[in-house]
């Protein structure tokens, strides 16, 4: 699980002990980016991480992509044709 962060500018890793109610905090993967509503999953042998960045005032109108090998490296990385939604009404993965 990958709850919101943002304020903390931390996209933090959490592994689940017991559903629903036992998580368990595994470590942060992605620091000094203010992300919002981060969501991985395994894609192609790939570890695949898409969020959104705060333009101005909560308003998100661009969605990014990272990759990674291994999803609990600290090495996450910006894919070259970021941001892959730029968009005011697509931008965000939260509704």
């Amino acid at each position: 699980m990958t709850p919101e962060s943002s304020e903390d500018k931390f996209v933090r890793l959490y592994k689940c002990i017991k559903f629903p109610h036992k998580w368990k905090f595994i470590k942060k993967i992605i620091r000094n980016l203010e992300l919002v509503d981060p969501v991985i999953f395994k894609q192609n042998n790939k570890w695949v991480l898409l969020a959104s960045k705060k333009k101005i005032k909560s308003i998100y109108t661009k969605l990014y992509l990272y990759t990674s090998k291994n999803p609990l490296s600290s090495n996450w990385k910006s894919i070259a044709s970021n941001p892959v939604i730029d968009s005011p009404i697509l931008g965000r993965n939260a509704a």
